[in-house]
This record gives structure tokens, sequence and C-alpha cells, in this order.
């Protein structure tokens, strides 16, 4: 597969879902639905992954980690690119132009700082998707932006890096 171009997430009413678009640097592009309930359970393993770092787990106590990881977060989410827009035109639709649904996902760290993120549609072939922390960071960004717009009835929030500094002395990579 071609590598990771974009990816856009917007909230569909009538289908009371996110649909996530991804193009590739070859031009496909993949389209899936992703559930409520899918939604949550992506986020809580993306959230597990970027707090186990290694770089993490070795310099930052463990009480400190989620403010740790929120400055990160506000940090990558600063030094994105959000003004460009996404490219629709997708030279070809390797799973359809009708989006397919998930239904189970699985995240694996290969490298420290690379996730390879699977998601599987009920049916029919799984899809790879592999981001490092910053790409991460960035999908967690729409991913919070999205789930307000759809007004589940949760929200999807790091800790705010200004409630809770971390304790002196305490070294952020």
């Amino acid at each position: 597969m071609a590598s990771l171009h974009q990816f856009n997430l917007n909230y569909d009413a009538v289908e009371d879902r996110v649909l996530l678009r991804v193009n590739t640097t070859a031009g496909e592009e993949m389209r899936i639905w992703l559930t409520r309930r899918v939604t949550q359970l992506l986020w809580m393993v993306l959230m597990r992954r970027l707090e186990a770092n290694p770089q993490m787990v070795a310099h930052v106590p463990a009480d400190s980690r989620k403010s740790v990881m929120a400055l990160k977060h506000k940090d990558a989410v600063d030094k994105s690119d959000f003004s460009k827009p996404y490219q629709a035109r997708p030279a070809t639709l390797p799973l359809g132009e009708t989006p397919i649904l998930i239904t189970k996902l699985t995240v694996a760290t290969p490298k420290p700082g690379v996730h390879a993120l699977t998601l599987f549609p009920k049916d029919g072939k799984s899809i790879t998707l592999t981001l490092p922390d910053k790409a991460i960071h960035s999908f967690c960004h729409l991913l919070e932006k999205v789930v307000e717009k759809a007004k589940w009835g949760f929200s999807l929030k790091l800790e705010d890096p200004e409630q809770e500094a971390p304790p002196p002395g305490t070294r952020l990579m």
C-alpha cells in the first residue's frame, strides 16, 4: 500500500456515523464508517499507545503521563497544518465508492513512535494505516472535533496541559 497522504473525518447525521476518508500518495482513497462504539474504542487504544511511548514510560512518572501527553499533543497539533483542504479526487477507490463499516480494530507499534492501525470490516479485507505519533495527534484532534459536532453525549479530550503541570524536574521529551 502507498503511504498515507491525508485523512479527513466528517460526521454524517443521517447515518449517525463518522466518515473517515484516507488518501494515499498513490491517489487511492478509502472510505470508512466509524460508529460511536468504534470511535470510543479507537480513542482509547490510541491514547494507550501514545501513553505507552518508551520515552514517556522511561522518563515520566506514571501519575504525570497524561499531563505530559497533553502537552505533547498540544505541541503536535500546533505544528500541524490543518489549512490544506482534503483532496477529494481519488484516482482509485480500492474499497469501492460505498464506505465500509468497521466492526473491530487493533493497534500495534512496530517501532517506537510508529503505529499500525488495522481496521476490520464485518466482511472483506482489513485496512492497515501506518501512523507516526504526530499523525496520531492530528487524527485525535480531528476526532475530538467531529465527536463534539456529533453530540453523542461524550467528549474525547486529553487533560488540559494548563490544569496540571508535571512535577519539577520531570523531563519533557
